[in-house]
């Protein structure tokens, strides 16, 4: 079984919403364990790392992937 590496572009403004959301789920699912993997050694860094984890999330949960309505006049 061969898998195929996908790259985004460089730029960010040209990924589609998907490939944005996608990523942010990603990108905050390794800040969440780098986090939890400098706890006990580095705390404040960690709190920074899951601050960061959060915000990802929540920048993911607030991309709308429905079509948009269309006009009703």
């Amino acid at each position: 079984m061969t898998t195929t590496k996908r790259t985004l572009p460089a730029d960010r403004s040209e990924w589609t919403p998907e490939e944005t959301k996608t990523f942010l789920r990603f990108y905050a699912e390794v800040l969440a364990r780098e986090a939890a993997a400098r706890a006990s050694n580095q705390c404040e860094f960690s709190a920074e790392l899951q601050s960061w984890s959060d915000k990802a999330r929540r920048e993911a949960d607030a991309i709308d992937l429905r079509p948009p309505q269309m006009e009703l006049f």
